[in-house]
């Protein structure tokens, strides 16, 4: 999940979803295809569209599926399992961070 956090340039918005999040340009926005996800720094992402696709707005929240997922495991000690916008479950990553918080 990532925030639209700026949007100073017409068709990019910028993201709270940065390198230290593992972005990498093949990932994708749940139900958004015409967005790509791009990479700013360490704290920030980009999210691009065309001319004529749905804008974002300020505050906008969209769902990611990172394609990194190896990485994505060695660098969070846990996985957070939503249905809609509730946490379901807290899957912890064995060896990581010992029982997740409940």
């Amino acid at each position: 999940m990532t925030t639209v956090d700026g949007k100073l340039h017409p068709n990019l918005a910028t993201t709270d979803y940065g390198n230290k999040a593992m972005t990498r340009p093949t990932d994708r926005v749940k139900e958004k295809p015409w967005l790509e996800v791009g990479t700013q720094g360490a704290e920030y992402g980009a999210l691009r569209w065309k001319d004529g696709a749905p804008e974002l707005k300020l505050g906008d929240r969209v769902e990611i599926y990172p394609t990194n997922l190896d990485v994505s495991t060695a660098a969070y000690d846990r996985y957070y399992v939503t249905r809609g916008d509730k946490v379901i479950d807290v899957w912890s990553i064995m060896g990581r961070g010992g029982a997740p918080p409940r």
